[in-house]
C-alpha cells in the first residue's frame, strides 16, 4: 500500500521494550510454559495460568514467541461459550488470535522469515492453541513482518479488526474510485481500519463518530465526519453505495435506517 495504515492500540510499547523483548525472545526454551488456559466455558474465573507445553512445529509452521497478544470479542464469546456462536471443542483450551512476536523457529533455511524476524499474525483458535502463552505455533502464511514503525503492541491488535475490515471494504464491498462508502462507528477497531481501506481504493468515505472522534477520522481520510450526537444521518446523506454498519444490533435501527440511504 502507498500510505501506512494507522492503528489505535491504546498505549504502544516503547521501541525499546520491543527490542529488548525481541532480544529475550531468541533467548532458548524448555518444553513447557506458562499460559492462560480455559478450563471450562463461563466469565473470567475460568481462566487460569497453569504449565503445558511448548508447541512444536509442524512441516509448514513457524515458531513465533509471543511479545504482546490482543483480545478480541470473539474470545470473549469463545471463553462465555456462547449460544449459536464458536466453540471451543476440547478443554482446556488457550485463547488469542492476534499476536505480535520473534520467530524462533522456521520451516527450513531458505524460508523467507528467519529466527529473530519481528512478526504478527493470526491463530485460528479454536483449530490451534491461541496467543496466551509464551509460544505460538502458526503456519506461515498466517504471519506477515511487523512493520518497523508498530510497537509490538500495536501490531497485536490489527489482525483480526483489520482482516475483518478487509472483507467488508474490498472482498464484499469492492471499494473503488467513484463510489460513497459510508462507515458507521469509524472510530472503532474495525471502523478506522475500514475507513483507511475504503479511502485506499479511493472510494468517497463517510464516517459517523463521537464528538471526540471527528477530528481523528478526518485525519485518517474520511472526506466526511457526521457527529452523530448532533445529526441523524440519513437526513443529510443519500447516494451512498455501499454501508458498513460497526453498530447496528438487536435493539438498534441504525442497519435498517441506513436503508434510506442507499443509492437507488
Amino acid at each position: 500500500m502507498s500510505q501506512v495504515i494507522q492503528s489505535r492500540a491504546g498505549v504502544a510499547a516503547e521501541a525499546e521494550r520491543d527490542r529488548a523483548a525481541a532480544t529475550i525472545a531468541l533467548a532458548p526454551h524448555g518444553e513447557t510454559m506458562r499460559a492462560v488456559v480455559v478450563t471450562d466455558t463461563g466469565g473470567p474465573d475460568v481462566l487460569h495460568v497453569a504449565d503445558v507445553p511448548v508447541p512444536h512445529r509442524l512441516d509448514s509452521e513457524v515458531l513465533v514467541k509471543v511479545v504482546a497478544a490482543g483480545v478480541n470479542p470473539i474470545d470473549l464469546r469463545l471463553r462465555a461459550g456462547d449460544p449459536g456462536g464458536p466453540t471451543l471443542g476440547s478443554l482446556p483450551a488457550i485463547l488469542g488470535r492476534d499476536f505480535s512476536g520473534v520467530v524462533v523457529e522456521s520451516p527450513y533455511e531458505d524460508h523467507a522469515l528467519h529466527p529473530g524476524d519481528e512478526v504478527f499474525g493470526l491463530a485460528m483458535v479454536p483449530r490451534m492453541p491461541g496467543s496466551y502463552a509464551p509460544y505460538i505455533a502458526v503456519p506461515s502464511v498466517s504471519l506477515a513482518r511487523k512493520p518497523a514503525r508498530l510497537s509490538h503492541v500495536e501490531a497485536a491488535a490489527t489482525p483480526v479488526s483489520a482482516r475483518t475490515a478487509w472483507g467488508m471494504v474490498v472482498d464484499i464491498g469492492r471499494a473503488h474510485e467513484g463510489q460513497v462508502v459510508l462507515v458507521h462507528a469509524g472510530a472503532g477497531g474495525v471502523g478506522h481500519f475500514a475507513v483507511q481501506f475504503a479511502r485506499h481504493f479511493g472510494a468517497r468515505v463517510v464516517a459517523t463518530g463521537s464528538p471526540r472522534n471527528v477530528d481523528w477520522l478526518a485525519e485518517l481520510g474520511a472526506d466526511e465526519v457526521i457527529d452523530r450526537s448532533q445529526v441523524r444521518f440519513e437526513d443529510v446523506l443519500a447516494d451512498v453505495d455501499v454501508v458498513i454498519d460497526l453498530v447496528g444490533n438487536c435493539t438498534d435501527d441504525t442497519g435498517t435506517r441506513s436503508l434510506q440511504v442507499l443509492r437507488r
